[in-house]
């Protein structure tokens, strides 16, 4: 599920005017890349990738300038204008500090419009220089090679500590501009760019940017190694527990806001789950739910087929075995109600996921796209899709053990 413009809604204070450039879906570089590959540039998707890059790093300069004590009027913003509001800094960095428009009425306190960035990856670090070359080279590029050449250059920049070690890269600047966690959007570009004719410059950057990702992974290692823990390692026993979801439990399936947009979606499917419909799964540790799978068993019900969608784990607690006992949670499930066949969709860009499928007995069927809309907690319709492969396993083979 991709992201949408991040915007904070509690307008009493004027949180909820604040908003966020979303990071770009992988899926939109990918096939802008594809196009390129072929020698057919699709321009207009370089135009649309190229303005979401150039509004995100405008959103991250604003933050930077925000931590210096320059905050940008989102208010005036919207109107074409720029109006700034100078906060005091100080060693304490008081968050009940009021923030108010010269301009216009808008106001906040610091601390609300801190909470509003916080945890987006849109903290500038030791990039700035380089969100703001992208917003002088594409804004001055004449022509759809010097457009695409600009967002090429940009993703593969890194953050750079000029503080303490002004010579090492520290991390890549992608994580903060395409969605998904940093090993995956690494990942991502990696593959975006094997085996494919690039120009010179553009093999140039490649390299340079392959480089910078060893040489940051290799200190990063010296420097955890360096670090002697606290106390020796110890292990714990955690006892978990796979049942249905109750109504107490969807507030919490939000996982500390990670997932908060998609709260009217899991009322709406908790619903379903009552009308038997659906049937709404979760892993529980001391009944916090960490981990989630939901069942729809009327989709395909005519073809004996229940769908399995919306598996996730919360990510501590990631490659521990949980997804496959949910997994198997919900062969067994299905097979018990008298079905046949189990079938779910996997994205494109989670090449994990789909060897854990496979491995699992599942094949791929056909491709796919998937679309659906969802409401957000301010109230906004949001479509989103994604492109996956479909998968298919018979349940008269499949593994019923729990």
């Amino acid at each position: 599920m991709g992201e949408r413009m991040v915007t904070e809604n509690i307008s009493e204070n004027g949180r909820g005017e604040i908003e966020w450039a979303p990071r770009v879906p992988k899926n939109k570089i990918r096939r802008l890349y594809m196009s390129d590959a072929r020698g057919l540039l699709d321009e207009n998707l370089l135009e649309e990738v190229g303005s979401m890059l150039f509004q995100r790093c405008q959103s991250i300069l604003n933050v930077a300038d925000a931590q210096k004590g320059i905050v940008h009027c989102p208010r005036c913003e919207r109107q074409g204008l720029t109006s700034l509001i100078e906060r005091q800094q100080t060693r304490s960095d008081p968050r009940d500090q009021e923030l108010a428009c010269p301009r216009c009425s808008w106001q906040t306190t610091w601390g609300e419009y801190h909470l509003s960035f916080k945890r987006h990856q849109l903290n500038p670090g030791g990039a700035t220089a380089s969100f703001s070359a992208y917003l002088q080279d594409y804004a001055t590029a004449q022509t759809p090679q010097a457009k695409m050449l600009a967002v090429d250059r940009l993703i593969h920049e890194f953050h750079y500590s000029y503080r303490l070690r002004p010579d090492i890269p520290t991390r890549s600047v992608s994580v903060n501009l395409i969605e998904g966690k940093l090993s995956d959007v690494i990942q991502f570009l990696d593959e975006l760019t094997a085996n494919q004719e690039m120009s010179p410059e553009r093999q140039a950057t490649y390299e340079e940017w392959r480089k910078n990702v060893e040489s940051s992974q290799k200190d990063y290692i010296q420097i955890f190694r360096a670090k002697e823990p606290m106390i020796a390692p110890f292990d714990v026993t955690m006892q978990m527990a796979i049942r249905p979801c109750l109504r107490e439990d969807l507030l919490k399936l939000e996982w500390f806001e990670l997932f908060a947009r998609y709260r009217q979606l899991y009322a709406d499917t908790f619903a379903r789950s009552e009308k038997g419909e659906i049937v709404m799964l979760v892993v529980v540790i001391n009944e916090f739910p960490v981990g989630q799978v939901w069942i729809d068993l009327v989709k395909q019900r005519e073809q004996s087929t229940g769908i399995l969608y919306a598996l996730r784990v919360l990510p501590p607690l990631q490659n521990l075995g949980i997804g496959t006992r949910l997994i198997a949670a919900v062969e067994d499930l299905l097979h018990k109600r008298g079905y046949k066949m189990v079938e779910l969709g996997v994205e494109k860009d989670n090449p994990g996921a789909k060897r854990l499928y496979e491995r699992l007995g599942y094949g791929v069927i056909r491709e796919n796209l998937e679309k659906w809309e969802i409401v957000t907690p301010g109230g906004q319709t949001v479509q989103e899709q994604a492109y996956e492969w479909i998968m298919q396993k018979p349940l008269d083979v499949a593994s019923t053990s729990n």
